[in-house]
């Protein structure tokens, strides 16, 4: 366990922000709770409903309920605010409901996207490894009918659940028994006893590569969130020795195989830096920032595996950044630089604060595309409401006619339903 006297020292950002990266690191992220797990006879699975509240906040109804209809307390899906969680079931007919005779492990939310369904999706599956001789089903609820990201199937091929046996259901339906085990972790809030046993049951039966350093790169990565400038520093630590993996070229199985052995792991924060689950305890882990806060996700599983980590400032972004929404602006910053100095890295001091002209265009129309609506403004005014507030004001200037009227008009519908 890292010592309080040394975060200071671990965190190399700009003065401004730094006390906000301390304090993450301060928290104790561990849950003393003992794990359990909740037997439901005949319990009613059900797939889950999207709300939306007043504040546009999007949180959902669905989870398990007993024979008599009522809320299984365990099945509940919690996070750190109320958006994506689920705390109440919702009226149901009893003709609408599939039975099926099989004995299963609520899975709870299958959550869409690979960092967010490694760290939600999973959470109760300790019970299924702990109990993996009684063959059991695991059921997942499904927010609507669509395509299973590929890694999802890795992930149980991997642990050795059958696919037959997975469940992943769009409406109500019975089983002969229901295991609901208690979570193993709340997204950017806490993390129990149970949190990696499927993590290390699976890299138990991986075979690792020797590698001993990594780099996880998002250059070829063609989704998420747009980060330009990433090249100088990848080219950086490739000159100092570190194999440079493409996650999203690899399986979720290659992907393991690197990580096992490795015991120096460096990435831009992301699902990717999310994978030191995999890692063996104590790994060294280099978080390389995008914004200028904090992620709480990341420290929650640097303690979790008793990473030796550091976390770096490495975004050359001009203005506020939104963390999911990007743009963001990279390269060898002067706190980068620092840290290389401080490990005896070779880097390049004509590069610091270097961003190639195009990079630089580019971040400023994508800033100006992405804030200037509603939706992603909304995220922006959580971190700096002045600026969000004036992009709106300018907005107009920078919204194609045919979306402004788009715009004013789904504004004077919902305007209408609220009288």
């Amino acid at each position: 366990m890292i010592k309080k006297a040394e975060i200071a020292h671990r965190i190399y950002v700009d003065e401004e922000v730094k006390q906000k990266f301390v304090d993450v690191a301060l928290k104790d992220y561990f849950n003393p709770q003992k794990a359990f797990c909740e037997v439901v006879a005949q319990g009613v699975v059900l797939p889950t409903i999207k709300q939306v509240n007043e504040e546009d906040v999007g949180y959902f109804k669905g989870g398990v309920v007993d024979a008599n209809g009522k809320f299984v307390e365990a099945s509940a899906n919690r996070r750190k605010d109320l958006g994506g969680s689920m705390f109440e079931a919702y009226p149901f007919e009893a003709d609408e409901v599939d039975v099926v005779p099989e004995e299963v492990v609520y899975g709870g939310i299958l959550v869409n996207h690979f960092g967010h369904f490694l760290m939600e999706s999973t959470n109760r599956l300790w019970f299924w490894v702990e109990n993996s001789d009684k063959d059991l089903g695991v059921v997942f609820l499904m927010p609507k009918k669509q395509k299973v990201i590929r890694q999802f199937w890795e992930f149980m091929d991997l642990l050795g659940i059958k696919r037959d046996k997975v469940y992943l259901i769009h409406k109500p339906t019975r089983f002969a028994k229901v295991y609901v085990p208690s979570p193993s972790h709340v997204l950017g809030l806490s993390y129990g006893e149970k949190f990696l046993v499927p993590f290390q049951a699976i890299r138990d039966k991986v075979k690792g590569r020797g590698e001993n350093k990594i780099y996880l790169s998002r250059t070829k990565f063609k989704g998420g969130t747009v980060c330009l400038g990433e090249k100088y520093i990848e080219k950086l630590f490739y000159k100092n020795g570190y194999k440079i993996l493409y996650p999203e070229q690899l399986s979720l199985k290659e992907q393991i195989e690197y990580l096992k052995d490795a015991k120096e792991i460096v990435g831009v924060i992301g699902t990717a830096t999310h994978l030191i689950v995999f890692a063996q305890k104590g790994v060294k882990s280099v978080i390389l920032s995008r914004c200028d806060y904090p992620i709480e996700e990341q420290d929650i599983l640097h303690q979790a595996v008793d990473a030796d980590w550091y976390e770096v400032g490495a975004n050359l972004n001009p203005f506020p950044v939104d963390h999911s929404t990007g743009p963001t602006l990279l390269g060898i910053s002067s706190s980068l630089y620092q840290y290389c100095q401080d490990q005896r890295l070779k880097a390049d001091a004509s590069l610091v604060g270097y961003v190639k002209k195009s990079d630089g265009k580019a971040f400023v129309k994508d800033y100006m595309k992405r804030y200037t609506q509603q939706t992603y403004n909304h995220r922006l005014a959580k971190i700096d409401p002045l600026i969000a507030r004036r992009l709106l004001v300018v907005s107009k200037a920078f919204i194609p006619l045919k979306r402004l009227v788009k715009q004013t008009i789904k504004a004077l519908h919902n305007k209408k339903k609220k009288i």
